[in-house]
C-alpha cells in the first residue's frame, strides 16, 4: 500500500516526542464540534441548499471561495436543515493548531464517535485516549470501520485552509479514494484542496460550489438588506452595492453596517470603499494579516495594474516569481479573477485592489511612478499601446515615444478619457508626423462632447493641409472628414454631418477597417436621428462581418449600437437585444464594466428591459454606469437612459425623483446644446404632468416644446415634430378634446409607419385606439388596435400595452367577449389579458386605487342619486364625458348598471 509509511518508522520514537506527549493531554475545544453562532436570522439561500443536497449522493462536496463569501454560514444552514431531518452529521471547525496528524485525529475521532454505534472493540480504544500515532494506518482502519455503517454519515470539515500538513492531505486523499458508501465528506475552504479530484469528478462523486455561485444574487441582496439594514435602501443603491462588491457577502454586510453608522459623515452605499473603517479592518485582520510577507509585498506592488500577467508582474516587481505568485494567490482564493480562457490574464477584486493601493501609496508615495514606468515599458514592448500610454501618463511621462500607435489603440478600445487627458502633454502645432494622432484626439474630444475644441483641432489640420497638400494621404483625408462628421452628428447638426459623410460612403471599403467602421456607423447614426431605421441597417450591410480581435473594439460596439437601435425602432426587440448584449459581453472583459463601450450599450439594453417589463435589470444596467453615461453616451442613448429611469421612478410612486432625473438630464442637454435630446425629455415631463392631472403645468411645458421645435423647423426632422404633436394630442385628451387628438395621432401614426418606425407607430396606434374607444367609435378602435396588438404580442411589447392605460384593457375585454374578430386576434387578446391583468387572490377585495379621481367622484354622485346631467353640472364636464366615466366604472366594477355599480362598490368597500 503506497500510501502507508515505511515499516522502519519507529512508533516509540514518535510517542516520545515532546509535541506528541503535549498534544495528547490538551483538552479538546467542544465548541469546534458545532457550527459557530450566527447573529440574528440567517438569509435562507434555497438555491445553494439544493446544491448542497447533492452531498447525499457524493463522496465529496467542496465549498471553496475567498474569505467573506458565506461558506460557513451556508454550511451551517445546511447542517441545521439536515439535522432537522434526522441525519447523522459531524461538524468540525479547523484551526491552525489542528495542523498535526495527532490533533487532527483526536478531533476527527471525537466528531465521528457519537454517530455510529458499530465501532469495533479494538477501534473503541481510540476514543479512550489511546490515539494512533500512525495517521495513515488510522485512516485505513477508519475506512474499514465505516464500511459496515448502515446509514449515511455526513462529515463537515470547515476552514480546511488551516491544514497544510502533507500527511493529513495524503490521508484525506486516501479516504476520498476509498470512501465507504455511508460516508459523505463536506469541506469548506478558502483554498483549493491539494488533493486530486479528477477521479471523483469522472465518477460523479464530486459537488463543487465556488465563489461565482456564492455571490449574492439581486434577489438575495434585496432580502438581505431588507432584513439587515437599519435604513431602507432604494433599488439603485442595492444595485450599486452589488456592483461595488461584485456580490461579495462580507462587503454587503459592511455596506449594511455603514448605513447605521450615524457617527460617520460619509455613511451609505456610495461611500463603501476599502478605506472605510469596517472594510479596512476586515481587509487588514482577515485578508492581509495571515499572508506570508513576500505574498503581501507582491500584492501591494502589483495593485497599480488594472490586469495582471506573470511576465508583467515580473517587470513591475523586479523579481521572476510572477507565475508562482499568481498560482499561489489563485490556489488560496485571494480575490483573483481570470480574464481570459487561456489563464494568462487576471485581475484583483476592486475592493481588495483599493485596499492594496492605499498600502502602496503609504509605503512608496511618489515612487509609484517608477512602477508605472516599468509597466508602461512592458506594455510598449508587447505593442499593447493603449495600456502603455495609460501607465506612461500615470508615471508623469508624456508618452510621445509611441504617440501615433498609442492614440490609435486607445481610440480602438474607446478609452476616451485617457485620450483627452493626454492632450495637455502634446504640442499644439500641427506636423505631418502627428496628423493621425491629432485626428484621433479630435475624435476623442467629439466623444467627450467638447465640440469647439474638436473643431479647432480639425480646423488646424485642414489649414495646415491646405498649404501642405502632400502631408495627407487619401485614407487619412477620409479619416479627417469622418471625424468632423462625428463631431457634428454628436453636436446634433445632423444635416451637416450627412453632407460630410454621405460622399465618404463611396470610399468604403478603403483598406482601413477602422475608417470603414467610422463612416458606416456615423451615417447609420444620422439615419436613426432622422427616423429612418431601415436606412441605418442598410448602411451596416455594406461592412463585411469580419472581426479582428481587439483591433476594432469600439467600432464594433458602435456598430452593434446602431444595428440594435435600428431593430428596436422597428419593434424587433429580440434582434436588438441580441446585437447589443453580445457586443457588451465581448467588450466588458477587455474594457471593464465602467467603460465607454458599456456606457454606450447599457441605456439601449435598459430600454429593451423596460419594454419587456424587466424592471430589475434596468438598475443593474444603468445605476453603476451613470457617471460614465453622463460623460460619453451619445445624445439619443443619454436621453433614453434618464427617461427609462424616470419612468421606473414614476411607476413606483417616486414622482419627485422622476422629475429630478429628467431635470438633471435636461441641464446637461442645455450645456451641450443638445436640442433634439431636450425635446424627448420635455415630452416625457409633459406626460408625467398629465398623469398626475396637472394640465396647467403640462400646457406650460408644451409651450416650451413648441418654441424649441419651431427654432429647429429648418431641419425638417420628423421625430422632433412627432414628439411635439403627440404631446399636444395627450394634452387634448386630458382636456376632453378627443376627436382633435385622434386626428393628430392618426397623422403621426401614418408617418411613423411610412418611415419604418414601427415601435413608435405601435404605441401611437394603441393610444389612438383608446381615444376612439372613449369617443364611442368601437369598430374603428378595434380596427386600429388589431395590427398593433398582433405586433405587441409577437415582439413582447409589455410596457407599451400597459402605458396605453386601463381603457385598452376595457377595449380588449369587449373584443374578447364579442368574439367577432378572427381567431388569431382573439388568441392574442386572450394571451394579453392573462399576462397584463393579475389574477385576484381569493377572498381579497379589489383595490379602489384602480379608479381615477374623476371616477371616484362620479361613483359617489351616482350613489347619492345624481342624474347624468346633475353629475355633469357638479363636476363641470359634459354629459358625454359623464357617460364615458360611467362606462369605465361599469367595466371596472364588472356590472351593467347604476344600481349594480353602487352595490358592487359597497361590497368591495369602495363606498362608505
Amino acid at each position: 500500500m503506497a500510501f502507508l509509511p515505511p515499516m522502519q518508522t519507529s512508533s516509540a520514537t514518535l510517542v516520545n516526542q515532546v509535541p506528541f506527549r503535549f498534544t495528547r493531554k490538551l483538552p479538546l475545544i467542544l465548541t469546534k464540534f458545532t457550527p459557530p453562532r450566527s447573529p440574528g436570522a440567517l438569509l435562507q439561500r434555497d438555491r445553494l441548499l439544493q446544491r448542497l443536497d447533492g452531498a447525499t449522493s457524493s463522496s465529496l462536496t467542496l465549498v471553496c471561495a475567498a474569505a467573506g463569501f458565506g461558506k460557513t454560514t451556508l454550511l451551517t444552514q445546511w447542517y441545521q436543515h439536515r439535522q432537522q431531518q434526522g441525519d447523522a452529521l459531524a461538524w468540525l471547525s479547523l484551526e491552525d493548531d489542528d495542523n498535526t496528524p495527532l490533533m487532527f485525529t483526536r478531533y476527527l475521532l471525537e466528531a465521528l464517535r457519537p454517530l455510529y454505534q458499530g465501532w469495533s472493540a479494538a477501534f473503541q480504544r481510540y476514543f479512550q485516549g489511546d490515539v494512533p500515532v500512525d495517521f495513515s494506518l488510522f485512516v485505513a482502519e477508519l475506512v474499514n470501520q465505516l464500511h459496515g455503517c448502515p446509514h449515511p454519515l455526513y462529515l463537515i470539515l470547515d476552514d480546511y485552509q488551516s491544514i497544510s500538513h502533507p500527511d493529513i492531505h495524503d490521508g484525506l486523499s486516501y479516504l476520498l479514494n476509498h470512501t465507504p458508501a455511508s460516508l459523505h465528506v463536506i469541506i469548506g475552504s478558502r483554498s483549493q484542496l491539494p488533493v486530486a479530484l479528477g477521479r471523483l469528478q469522472v465518477q460523479d462523486q464530486l459537488v463543487e460550489i465556488y465563489h461565482d455561485e456564492l455571490r449574492f444574487s439581486l434577489d438575495e441582496a434585496n432580502r438581505y438588506f431588507a432584513q439587515s439594514a437599519t435604513t431602507l435602501l432604494k433599488q439603485p443603491e442595492i444595485q450599486q452595492a452589488i456592483a461595488l462588491t461584485e456580490g461579495w457577502i462580507a462587503g454587503m454586510k459592511m455596506a449594511a453596517l455603514s448605513l447605521g453608522d450615524a457617527t460617520s459623515p460619509h455613511c451609505g452605499v456610495r461611500y463603501l470603499n476599502a478605506n472605510s473603517r469596517s472594510m479596512s479592518r476586515y481587509m487588514e485582520e482577515v485578508i492581509f494579516a495571515p499572508l506570508p510577507p513576500d505574498v503581501l509585498d507582491f500584492l501591494v506592488q502589483t495593485s497599480m495594474l488594472n490586469r495582471l500577467h506573470p511576465d508583467l508582474c515580473d517587470a513591475v516587481t523586479g523579481y521572476r516569481n510572477g507565475e508562482a505568485m499568481l498560482a499561489w494567490i489563485a490556489q488560496h482564493n485571494l480575490f483573483l479573477s481570470t480574464l481570459d480562457e487561456a489563464g494568462f490574464w487576471f485581475r484583483y477584486h476592486p475592493l481588495m485592489r483599493d485596499a492594496l493601493q492605499s498600502r502602496l501609496q503609504h509605503r512608496m508615495g511618489n515612487d509609484i511612478h517608477r512602477l508605472h514606468e516599468r509597466a508602461g515599458n512592458w506594455f510598449a514592448a508587447q505593442h499593447l499601446w493603449a495600456e502603455a500610454i495609460r501607465h506612461a501618463l500615470a508615471a508623469g511621462k508624456p508618452g510621445t515615444q509611441h504617440a501615433e500607435a498609442g492614440a490609435q489603440s486607445l481610440a480602438e478600445e474607446g478609452d476616451i478619457d485617457t485620450l483627452v487627458r493626454w492632450i495637455r502633454y502634446l504640442p499644439a502645432n500641427v506636423e505631418p508626423s502627428r496628423i493621425a494622432l491629432q485626428i484621433n484626439l479630435a475624435w476623442a474630444l467629439s466623444h467627450h462632447f467638447q465640440f469647439n475644441d474638436a473643431r479647432q483641432q480639425l480646423d488646424a489640420i485642414e489649414t495646415f493641409v491646405a498649404t501642405h497638400p502632400d502631408a495627407l494621404d487619401h485614407n487619412t483625408w477620409v479619416r479627417l472628414r469622418v471625424v468632423r462628421a462625428i463631431c457634428e452628428a454628436f453636436a446634433e447638426n445632423i444635416a451637416y454631418s450627412m453632407t460630410l459623410v454621405e460622399p465618404l460612403l463611396r470610399e468604403v471599403p478603403c483598406g482601413d477597417i477602422w475608417v470603414d467602421g467610422l463612416v458606416c456607423n456615423i451615417l447609420s447614426y444620422c439615419h436613426l436621428a432622422n427616423a429612418r431605421p431601415q436606412h441605418a441597417l442598410d448602411v451596416q450591410a455594406l461592412i463585411p462581418n469580419t472581426k479582428t480581435a481587439n483591433r476594432n473594439l469600439f467600432v464594433e460596439v458602435y456598430r452593434a449600437y446602431v444595428i440594435a437601435q435600428g431593430y428596436l425602432r422597428q419593434g424587433n426587440l429580440g434582434e436588438a437585444e441580441r446585437h447589443a448584449a453580445q457586443a457588451l459581453q465581448r467588450a466588458e472583459p477587455l474594457t471593464g464594466p465602467h467603460s465607454s463601450s458599456s456606457a454606450t450599450l447599457a441605456p439601449l439594453l435598459a430600454e429593451i428591459a423596460w419594454e419587456q417589463g424587466d424592471e430589475a435589470r434596468i438598475n443593474a444596467l444603468l445605476t453603476p454606469r451613470l457617471q460614465m453615461i453622463d460623460d460619453v453616451c451619445p445624445p439619443d442613448g443619454f436621453s433614453r437612459c434618464y427617461i427609462v429611469l424616470a419612468q421606473q421612478a414614476q411607476l413606483t410612486g417616486r414622482a419627485e425623483e422622476a422629475n429630478a432625473l429628467l431635470l438633471h438630464a435636461e441641464n446637461l442637454t442645455l450645456q451641450r446644446g443638445w436640442r433634439h435630446a431636450r425635446v424627448s425629455l420635455l415630452a416625457q415631463r409633459i406626460t408625467f404632468r398629465l398623469q398626475t392631472g396637472d394640465n396647467a403645468e403640462a400646457a406650460k411645458l408644451l409651450n416650451q416644446l413648441q418654441r424649441l421645435t419651431d427654432e429647429m423647423a429648418a431641419e425638417k426632422n420628423d421625430a422632433l415634430r412627432w414628439y411635439r404633436e403627440q404631446s399636444r394630442a395627450r394634452l387634448l385628451i386630458a382636456t376632453g378634446e378627443l376627436m382633435v387628438a385622434a386626428e393628430i395621432l392618426h397623422a403621426v401614426m401614418l408617418e411613423q409607419e411610412h418611415c419604418g418606425e414601427w415601435l413608435a407607430a405601435t404605441r401611437s396606434r394603441l393610444l389612438l385606439s383608446v381615444v376612439l374607444w372613449r369617443t364611442g367609435e368601437t369598430e374603428q378602435a378595434i380596427a386600429m388596435c388589431r395590427p398593433a396588438m398582433l405586433r405587441a404580442v409577437k415582439q413582447h411589447l409589455h410596457r407599451s400595452l400597459l402605458d396605453a392605460g386601463p381603457e385598452l384593457l376595457s377595449l380588449l375585454r369587449h373584443v374578447h367577449q364579442q368574439q367577432k374578430s378572427d381567431a388569431m386576434f382573439n388568441h392574442a387578446i386572450a394571451a394579453l389579458l392573462t399576462t397584463l391583468v393579475p389574477s385576484q387572490p381569493e377572498n381579497t377585495l379589489p383595490e379602489a386605487s384602480r379608479l381615477t379621481e374623476r371616477e371616484h367622484q362620479t361613483l359617489q354622485l351616482i350613489a347619492d342619486g345624481f342624474s347624468n346631467k346633475e353629475i355633469a353640472r357638479a363636476l363641470g364636464i359634459s354629459a358625454e364625458t359623464v357617460k364615458w366615466h360611467l362606462k369605465q366604472l361599469y367595466e371596472k366594477l364588472q356590472v351593467n348598471g347604476r344600481i349594480q355599480a353602487v352595490n358592487q362598490a359597497r361590497k368591495w368597500q369602495w363606498l362608505m
